[in-house]
């Protein structure tokens, strides 16, 4: 059935910068962020209803989202987003594969002063070998002592105020 195989959706979310997203797919974005949906062209005879879900389970067309490409703002997320494509050689809507949008948590940002960021080590002390793994975000909110080596795999950020952070070899990761 010809009918089946016209359908293939993008998703794009629009930040500082587009992310294209394919089919079955988990997309995490931050409230009142836009969202916008892409079907191929349609055949004759074929109608498409963009719809959006609470559960993945119950589905709710959008009003009047019919269009190949709408932009919808993202709102009490998680929301689950599908096409129904209808045509009128085929009994039966054909569903896109979902896509889920799930909120962005916020980061956990951690203080180089205090001394639980560290572990059971405490704060670093002069000529110390400093690992900041992937996942994990530091506010440089003193000026510490001069390190060894320090590694960034995470994020060091730089509180505003005048600091200075000095290593034998510094060392940053993407």
């Amino acid at each position: 059935m010809k009918f089946l195989k016209t359908l293939s959706v993008l998703f794009l979310i629009i930040w500082n910068h587009t992310l294209i997203i394919s089919q079955n797919q988990e997309i995490i974005a931050e409230e009142n962020k836009t969202l916008q949906l892409n079907a191929n062209q349609l055949l004759d005879g074929q109608t498409l209803q963009w719809q959006e879900s609470t559960n993945n389970k119950d589905w709710n067309d959008l009003d009047g989202i019919t269009i190949q490409n709408p932009i919808i703002t993202l709102i009490n997320l998680p929301k689950y987003y599908r096409a129904k494509l209808t045509s009128t050689e085929c009994a039966s809507p054909f569903f896109s594969e979902v896509i889920s949008v799930f909120e962005q948590q916020p980061e956990t940002v951690l203080l180089w002063s205090d001394p639980t960021t560290w572990g059971t080590d405490g704060k670093p002390k002069e000529g110390d070998h400093i690992s900041i793994p992937m996942g994990k975000h530091i506010l440089l909110d003193e000026t510490p002592p001069n390190l060894g080596k320090l590694m960034v795999m995470g994020t060091l950020e730089f509180d505003r105020k005048d600091l200075s952070l000095t290593a034998e070899n510094i060392m940053v990761h993407d």
